[in-house]
């Protein structure tokens, strides 16, 4: 059950659970299915790794975005409102119907001028971009951090005067050599 050195591993079954419970809820759609399907969403969240969990970062919009979708398709009876709808158009799945004035939160549900996307999956696909980049961003500036200010300041690194040479030193904060 535990990997080597990277704390519980998540269950198979949750994520079989996890994409049944998606797949009902999103041909069936109903509050029953939308409950148990963001219920196993958060759960198999919560059984991260911890490489993924140690960049809140990223953590932190993917599970606000979870909370936004969860929150618009509870409050609506398990469907998610689609402000902007063409009339007539019909959606590929019923979870998603027309926002009419009895809708609720439609703030929080998919929006035309965000090209059908809702603040949840622009959250979501944010912070699962940031899990992607973020690890690379992190040893780019640690790499950076490291490299000390004095390795810009070695004379004849480049082909500059001496008098040159001592303004950049000065400019960039180094030590004077005299």
């Amino acid at each position: 059950m535990f990997r080597q050195g990277q704390g519980a591993s998540i269950p198979k079954w949750l994520l079989f659970v996890l994409i049944a419970l998606l797949l009902l809820w999103r041909t069936q759609g109903g509050l029953l299915l939308a409950c148990a399907m963001w219920v196993s969403a958060f759960l198999y969240m919560r059984r991260l790794p911890r490489r993924l969990k140690g960049l809140p970062v990223a953590w932190l919009p993917v599970l606000l975005g979870m909370l936004c979708n969860a929150l618009v398709t509870v409050a609506n009876d398990g469907f998610m409102p689609v402000k902007g709808l063409p009339s007539g158009f019909k959606p590929l799945f019923p979870t998603w119907v027309p926002a009419r004035p009895a809708s609720h939160l439609v703030v929080l549900g998919d929006q035309q001028s965000l090209f059908y996307f809702s603040i949840g999956d622009v959250l979501i696909i944010s912070g699962a971009l940031l899990w992607c980049v973020g690890p690379w961003l992190i040893r780019s500036s640690a790499r950076f951090r490291r490299r000390p200010a004095e390795a810009n300041c070695v004379k004849g690194s480049c082909k500059v005067t001496t008098e040159k040479h001592d303004q950049i030193r000065t400019l960039a904060g180094c030590a004077s050599t005299n």
